[in-house]
């Protein structure tokens, strides 16, 4: 399996570019020795192993052995909200793939009588929550799409994106998630579905403000039961950025 070191937005944000030095010592390391490594155990994502491995010697180099630590604390909110409101049996739909925890997590969650459709714009996103999924054994219950639900405001990816999907077409679910780079207004606006819980991250900073969607969640009948920040470890970022989950439970 290579090793994927491409950041996820929040924590891309977070990061110094490295030096001249640091990037001529990292790359050397990665042309050179690092493939002749044998793979080692995946990286923790919120305890949920993700499509990418240390190698014995990415220890010795600080920049790469940064990149590649577990994360116990990520996407905590969303997260916390999923393992609170995913009951045994529900219908979930994620919007925003990524790694795949939040969809991993659900499926773990609502059981094998249980379903989660994931809807994923990025092509290597796609992948990776596939992967995930059959590595912690939920894959018969999550069916990964490759579509851009409502917009394309920031699709992160190197492949090809995947086919627009309209947000009227959304399927029925108990769970709604929402994590789409800045689409979760216009998908909130023009969806026919009203799943028992919304669960959805803000970004202020991509034109999704938090105060909108919890105006536009209270129009549609939910009450706003928290607001939280989106990573606890990146707390002054999302503060300043605007990045917070909200959940909404059906009137």
């Amino acid at each position: 399996m290579e090793l994927d070191i491409k950041a996820t937005p929040k924590t891309e944000m977070a990061r110094r570019p490295l030096s001249r030095t640091r990037q001529f010592l990292f790359h050397a390391y990665w042309n050179g020795p690092r493939r002749l490594l044998p793979e080692g155990a995946p990286v923790l994502y919120a305890g949920i192993p993700i499509r990418m491995t240390r190698k014995f010697g990415d220890l010795k180099i600080p920049p790469l052995a940064k990149r590649l630590r577990d994360i116990p604390e990520y996407e905590d909110a969303l997260v916390t909200g999923l393992r609170r409101h995913a009951l045994a049996g529900d219908r979930v739909v994620i919007v925003g793939g990524g790694w795949g925890v939040t969809a991993v997590i659900a499926a773990l969650a609502i059981g094998e009588s249980g379903s989660v459709v994931c809807f994923e714009g990025a092509e290597d996103n796609v992948e990776k929550v596939r992967w995930a999924a059959s590595r912690s054994g939920v894959a018969d219950r999550l069916n990964v799409m490759h579509a851009v639900v409502g917009a394309s405001i920031q699709v992160y990816s190197e492949g090809v994106e995947g086919t627009l999907f309209e947000p009227e077409d959304l399927p029925e679910c108990d769970l709604l998630q929402l994590d789409c780079e800045g689409a979760e207004i216009p998908i909130l606006m023009r969806m026919k579905i009203r799943p028992r819980a919304v669960i959805v991250e803000t970004h202020g900073f991509l034109g999704s403000s938090t105060n909108t969607v919890e105006r536009l969640l209270v129009d549609l009948g939910y009450r706003i039961v928290t607001k939280t920040v989106a990573e606890s470890s990146l707390e002054t970022m999302c503060v300043d950025r605007d990045v917070f989950v909200v959940v909404g439970l059906k009137e």
